[in-house]
């Protein structure tokens, strides 16, 4: 019986290297290029590899840009502007205005992040629902870090910080699309126009919870 081929510890290295090589790339294309460039090409040309690569250590495409999304977290901690390993959970000491302004700031400096949500909102894609579970996730424990009393009031506030982070995101992806970047002239994109936006954030939750 034939023994199977010893491989050698060189080619270990040179697997896991290439492997690494390639999900990085994945991030380097939405960032260069958006979520519609990032397709087999594109990322082998990021990862300096040769495309088959890809289907000899993921079988597809679609695998890898899976392992890509379970290896990171967009949201913890939220003042980086880059994705980060690890568990999530959220800043038990935060009021719901700080939280809610974090959220829309991460947004705003992580351009992985804006293509993700776009992704998000044109495609259903098994590997997107991963980012929409840590946002909920996050959500969730920062609600439960409040010690209300009454159901009605989890999901009053939680509602409301929905209607709020959804209105910052959508300031932020029609800056980062639009000439004029304004919308009902706020330019969340200027340092005046992303003041007038946590102003009115921390009008709407300052002191209610």
């Amino acid at each position: 019986m034939k023994k199977p081929r010893k491989i050698p510890e060189g080619e270990f290295r040179n697997k896991a290297r290439t492997k690494r090589k390639l999900i990085e790339a994945v991030g380097s294309s939405l960032r260069d290029g958006g979520y519609e460039y990032v397709g087999v090409n594109r990322i082998a040309g990021h990862a300096g590899v040769n495309k088959k690569l890809i289907y000899r250590y993921f079988d597809s495409v679609e695998n890898l840009i899976d392992t890509y999304f379970k290896g990171i977290d967009y949201y913890t901690p939220a003042e980086t502007s880059k994705p980060t390993k690890g568990k999530t959970t959220a800043p038990k000491e935060k009021d719901p205005a700080s939280y809610v302004i974090e959220q829309i700031e991460h947004l705003k400096n992580s351009t992985e992040l804006q293509e993700t949500v776009l992704w998000e909102l044109w495609e259903d894609r098994c590997f997107l629902h991963k980012t929409a579970e840590d946002r909920n996730r996050l959500t969730e424990t920062f609600i439960a870090s409040k010690h209300l009393t009454s159901k009605k009031e989890k999901d009053e506030l939680k509602t409301l910080i929905s209607l709020l982070i959804a209105g910052g995101y959508f300031l932020t992806l029609y800056a980062k699309n639009d000439r004029e970047n304004s919308f009902l002239g706020t330019d969340i994109s200027t340092d005046k126009g992303f003041k007038m936006v946590k102003d009115v954030i921390k009008k709407l939750l300052g002191g209610q919870y």
